[in-house]
């Protein structure tokens, strides 16, 4: 649950993803607690909350990547102290599903290395990052992004969760800055901050735009560019 970046549009955005998460989540914790001996009742309830929390993360293809690292790691982990305990049975299911997840993250991470031109960076963006690489240093969402209130109130509980789940380099209204903390763009994303789970770093970028606005797709093309292992949520008022 470490990796839980349950940010709330993504969840909103992405329900079916949510619902098969948690279908295939209850499925699965049921499965494993039979083969190990334990409550399956709770086994299955872990595994929708579970699920329901990682399931639309399957639809952003680095959060899917990271995700198949991370079961494959953790999952490989699991399968040998199962076996160690004499499970032998669940040892192997949880084998079999941490394979299962490097397959599928290493299928994932070939498609992004394959994925046909990013949109060409702007040679201000480049020029920042090779002569200023050291940005200034982060507000922590001490900033406003407009005058809608509406979208001051969704920054504001984007905010709050971000801070939930320790989010370090917080930046509001700020020029691009990627995980590793160099300046990747003279670019303003609304809200940005980063993520870790162990050694891996996830860079998150929130927009907050008109419904009908025409710089939505400008604003995600940009970021994208700049830092193309990122996650990008695009909110629209």
């Amino acid at each position: 649950m470490s990796f839980s970046i349950s940010i709330q549009s993504v969840l909103t955005t992405l329900a079916t993803g949510k619902l098969k998460g948690a279908i295939f989540g209850a499925i699965i914790g049921a499965t494993d607690a039979a083969l190990g001996g334990d409550d399956v009742i709770q086994g299955l309830t872990n595994g929708a909350i579970g699920g329901a929390i990682f399931g639309p993360f399957a639809s952003i293809r680095v959060g899917a990547a990271l995700l198949g690292l991370f079961g494959f790691a953790i999952g490989g982990e699991q399968a040998y102290e199962a076996i160690e305990r004499g499970h032998t049975a669940q040892g192997f299911f949880r084998l079999a599903l941490a394979v299962f997840s490097g397959i599928f993250a290493v299928k994932t991470i070939a498609g992004i290395l394959k994925t046909p031109g990013l949109s060409v960076r702007s040679p201000l963006d480049i020029g920042v990052q090779s002569d200023y690489p050291e940005p200034p240093a982060a507000n922590n969402g001490a900033s406003t992004i407009g005058n809608s209130p509406a979208q001051n109130q969704s920054l504001a509980s984007d905010l709050r969760l971000a801070r939930f789940l320790g989010a370090e380099d917080v930046r509001v209204n700020q020029q691009q800055v990627n995980a590793n903390g160099v300046r990747v763009g003279i670019n303003r994303p609304d809200l940005q901050f980063t993520l870790k789970m162990f050694a891996l770093k996830l860079r998150i970028y929130i927009e907050y735009d008109p419904v009908n606005g025409t710089r939505t797709a400008g604003h995600q093309s940009r970021i994208s560019s700049n830092d193309p292992w990122s996650v990008i949520i695009l909110k629209s008022f």
